[in-house]
């Protein structure tokens, strides 16, 4: 693309952002922060607020633990005998020129889970078994010229990898290091300067160094942008994210009682940033994958805040934080597996603790029965919930509420006769269909458990993939129609390449090929009319607007109806020309039948297809779905090889999608009619 031509897509793209997203502001944070009289009274240095016992109290740190101590302690001993890892120069200037990830990203995270280990592991024991290990970590750190990943210090002024002192990046990997100091600091500093106050020193000094002076900093506003974003369409999780971290390590570890303030003031007005951004809905339009940096740290936020400002700042009730909290539990399709768009993945990844948290703060059934189905055991009949560690906070949380879990558990199973499946099932009767108008995306169910997942919107979202109209369908928990997700994070998915690439195209989506012409990337490329239709459970929005106009397409309405034993998948168009055939896309995993092939006793006929869904032993099929298509469609498959651009396969698709991928196309007729209707069915078979 030009270079003239793509600066004016981009402007338009950022004017349509500005529109698409124009509301009155409503500050909730601020003005709740604001409202506080006798704000040095409540703020006070020294983490006093925060709301765990110290590393002396033994007896607090035995009661809070319970049952997990041993298995705490024994997650902590696997990196007594592991080796610190370190981040060299040459891994900085490879992955600048290669935009992988594995490098810089895998040591930080290591070095992240080796300190929450190690000091989560010394709390629960407190004999100093693990101090050593801990202060060669925290002081290893504590020396390094950056914490930040290799794709964030690029924000430096040269625009290069390796790190320049004098700019220090607070990014997602630095802010979160930091707080994991942080907290470690707020431990341990004592005991610390027990065996050599230049311990606790060097730790603070880092943490004021990466976190608490460069936040501050006002000359550093382009390196991180994320405090006061230049424009509204890069607003994301990573607001949310690096915010959170940022405020704790303030809130445990700064000591001049005006910065403090002064920290905490910029800090609201970053959150308040992202909250008039996102949708009151509470929807996420970076989809599952990024729900939990973005809705789950709004709420870790909120948590932080309510306790920090000894209850002074509530706002658990705040519809919004609420509708963002049940976001994730609504689009939880069961059996592990989520509706997932964008650079999200469709297996489920986020913390059920948190959700619980969420739903017994917030006042959200769905988010505590969502946490009871992770935590149930059909088998056993009992709940089954080991803490793994990920976050230090969260844990500690988790940590905290488990006589609230184990009291709200008990109770769930008793309303269901002590039957673990009947509680399931009473669970399953609550869930409905629902809409976020707003984010424009919309859960269709039926009591057969079937479920999809639609959605309308534009083009220019954040992480976006150009599946604007796209579904996910499953059937009693079983994929049918899937988004593949994203790539392994590199080339495949960054700069000129991302719209060219397969996981990123709408025809290896859930869409039609409109006369020839695939869904374009930009805000401009917007759908209209989405409409939700209770009584009817269906799900309509019209598309012709994203595509190019070499599509002459008038109008193309995608309609999803979820009946009791079907779905119908319908498009009504108007073209002004005839270009090219239409083709109807469908993403699969597992194997389909074409016409003249036989599966189970079944000969498919003119028109239709069987997806077949195999089990986990492979040797026979889950489900089996008999699809058809209105008359003049010709149905095909295209198997993919799932690999990236250097041509190998990439296990961000090999690993979740076992059974592969495979595009369904129903083709029109060279001279099919302007204007028209398309209809695929989806069923059952016996």
């Amino acid at each position: 693309m030009k270079p003239l031509r793509f600066f004016a897509i981009l402007v338009l793209s950022l004017i349509l952002g500005f529109s698409l997203q124009a509301r009155e502001a409503r500050h909730i944070f601020e003005k709740a922060y604001d409202a506080i009289p006798d704000k040095a009274s409540v703020f006070k240095p020294g983490g006093e607020w925060f709301p765990y016992p110290a590393y002396e109290d033994r007896a607090a740190w035995d009661k809070l633990t319970g049952a997990r101590k041993k298995k705490l302690i024994a997650q902590a001993e696997k990196w007594l005998d592991k080796d610190i890892p370190m981040t060299l120069a040459s891994q900085y200037l490879i992955t600048e020129k290669t935009a992988t990830r594995k490098y810089t990203y895998g040591v930080e995270n290591v070095l992240r889970n080796m300190t929450i280990n190690l000091a989560v592991g010394e709390l629960v024991e407190g004999k100093g078994r693990f101090l050593p290990k801990l202060i060669d970590v925290l002081y290893y750190q504590a020396e390094r010229a950056t914490w930040s990943y290799h794709v964030h210090t690029s924000r430096q002024s040269n625009h290069r990898a390796l790190p320049r002192p004098q700019e220090r990046v607070i990014s997602l990997g630095s802010a979160h290091t930091g707080e994991v100091i942080a907290l470690a600091w707020h431990f341990f500093h004592k005991k610390f300067d027990e065996i050599d106050p230049s311990i606790s020193k060097t730790i603070w000094n880092s943490i004021d160094r990466n976190i608490l002076s460069s936040f501050l900093d006002e000359s550093l506003s382009v390196q991180n942008w994320w405090i006061k974003p230049p424009r509204a369409s890069i607003t994301n999780n990573q607001m949310t994210y690096t915010n959170k971290f940022v405020l704790m390590a303030f809130l445990l570890c700064e000591k001049d009682p005006d910065r403090l303030l002064q920290a905490i003031k910029k800090s609201v007005a970053v959150h308040d940033r992202y909250m008039d951004f996102v949708e009151l809905d509470g929807g996420c339009e970076e989809g599952p994958g990024y729900w939990d940096m973005a809705a789950g740290k709004v709420y870790d936020y909120t948590r932080m805040l309510y306790d920090a400002s000894g209850g002074r700042i509530n706002l658990f009730g705040d519809e919004q934080i609420r509708r963002q909290c049940e976001f994730y539990p609504a689009i939880y399709a069961g059996g592990g597996m989520v509706a997932n768009f964008g650079d999200g993945g469709a297996f489920r990844k986020n913390d059920p603790f948190m959700l619980f948290r969420m739903g017994i703060d917030c006042k959200c059934p769905a988010c505590i029965d969502y946490a009871l189905t992770c935590f149930a055991n059909t088998g056993t009949g009992k709940f089954s919930h080991s803490l793994s560690i990920g976050e230090f906070y969260r844990t500690l949380e988790a940590l905290r509420y488990d006589p609230v879990l184990l009291r709200t558990e008990k109770k769930a199973l008793a309303d269901a006769g002590g039957d673990m499946q009947k509680m399931l099932e009473n669970i399953h009767a609550k869930a409905k269909s629902t809409c976020y108008p707003q984010t424009d995306i919309t859960v269709l169910r039926n009591a057969s458990n079937w479920f999809v997942c639609a959605k309308g919107a534009h083009n220019g979202q954040s992480h976006n993939h150009n599946d604007a109209g796209s579904c996910v369908f499953y059937l009693d928990c079983c994929p049918i129609l899937v988004d593949a997700g994203a790539p392994t994070y590199g080339k495949s998915n960054s700069g000129a390449n991302r719209y060219k690439f397969w996981p990123q195209r709408s025809d290896w989506h859930n869409l039609p090929d409109i006369n020839g012409q695939l869904e374009q990337f930009g805000a401009q490329y917007a759908t209209r009319g989405s409409h939700f239709d209770e009584a009817r459970n269906s799900f309509s929005t019209d598309i012709s607007q994203v595509y190019a106009p070499d599509a002459k397409c008038e109008r193309w309405i995608r309609d999803y109806e979820l009946q009791d034993s079907r779905l119908i998948i319908s498009d009504t168009y108007e073209l002004t020309e005839r270009v090219a055939p239409d083709v109807m896309n469908f993403l699969v995993t597992g194997d389909v039948f074409l016409p003249g092939e036989k599966v189970a006793g079944y000969k498919v006929k003119k028109g239709e297809a069987v997806i077949a869904v195999p089990g986990n032993d492979k040797s026979t099929y889950r489900e089996r779905v008999l699809v058809k298509a209105s008359k003049g469609l010709t149905p095909s498959v295209v198997q993919n090889d799932l690999k990236n651009l250097e041509g190998v396969v990439d296990p961000r698709f090999s690993g979740p999608w076992k059974n592969g991928l495979r595009s369904l196309r129903f083709t029109s007729a060279e001279n099919a009619p302007l204007k028209g209707r398309y209809s695929i069915v989806f069923t059952r078979m016996k």
